[in-house]
């Protein structure tokens, strides 16, 4: 098992010990100096991630991009396009009613054989898993079924997101980029003003810690959907986005969603005399 094998590497390992004292250990193990910084980030991270469950690094259903069965071909496939995504899931008249997955590659032979392939001939069947489930072991049952995204599911069938093993992997090694990291969602200011945000922070929860008024809309719960909402898309990192008096930076993402977002203050222009 991955966690067995890195914690024997840095001889960490014993079968006596709980998951408690090896991070004791891990602790006691990096104030010694017997492993690094970035080692004791990638140990913990591995430690947390078994206990990690998909609710707690899905992408949230307001922020699903997903596509309609009944949509015209030409729209479809646009659509697909303008979005960027190698995989995105198929549902008949509501997302709660997921039919499949189509591959982006897959829509080639749609194009080139327009009157012989329907688009329910490419669509892939969808796996579905509650919100419940362990990432661990997600991810071995990606590798087992040789899958790359899965539909999250509430108690009642319907979706509540989707995840993928890129979502997963992120997981692990993804703490390492982010060591430095605020605990809170919303960080302390920084001497010029701004904040460094985690863009899954519901809008409301942003604006009570912010004293913002961004919308509230039913499309969107966090910051994160609310960005893409005015967009219309997914923006790149290093992107500005402006929205009333506050400026919004993003820092860092996933192929999928916003993670971290700058946001600061811009004065208010004077008001001009006649």
């Amino acid at each position: 098992m991955l966690l067995k094998d890195v914690l024997v590497k840095f001889g960490l390992l014993k079968a006596s010990l709980s998951e408690e004292e090896l991070k004791q250990v891990l602790e006691a193990s990096t104030i010694s100096g017997a492993i690094n910084k970035t080692e004791h980030e990638l140990i913990k991270s591995i430690l947390e991630f078994t206990d990690t469950t998909v609710k707690e690094i899905m992408v949230p259903r307001p922020d699903v991009v997903a596509l309609n069965i009944e949509m015209p071909r030409e729209v479809l496939v646009r659509k697909v396009i303008d979005e960027g995504y190698s995989r995105l899931p198929v549902y008949r008249e509501s997302i709660d009613n997921i039919i499949g997955i189509i591959y982006s590659k897959d829509l080639l032979s749609l194009l080139e054989h327009r009157d012989l392939i329907l688009l329910q001939d490419i669509i892939r069947p969808a796996y579905f898993v509650p919100e419940s489930k362990k990432i661990s072991q997600l991810l071995r049952e990606f590798q087992l079924k040789k899958a790359h995204i899965a539909i999250v599911t509430d108690e009642y069938g319907g979706t509540e997101g989707i995840i993928t093993i890129e979502d997963i992997m992120e997981e692990i090694v993804g703490e390492i980029h982010d060591e430095y990291d605020e605990v809170s969602k919303v960080a302390e200011p920084l001497r010029d003003g701004s904040a460094v945000v985690d863009a899954r922070i519901s809008v409301s929860e942003f604006n009570s810690q912010y004293a913002a008024e961004v919308p509230e809309a039913p499309e969107y719960e966090t910051l994160a959907g609310f960005i893409q909402k005015i967009l219309g898309r997914l923006p790149e990192i290093g992107e500005t986005i402006p929205h009333n008096e506050l400026q919004f930076t993003i820092l860092s993402k996933t192929a999928r969603r916003i993670k971290q977002v700058r946001v600061i203050r811009t004065p208010k222009p004077l008001p001009t005399g006649e």
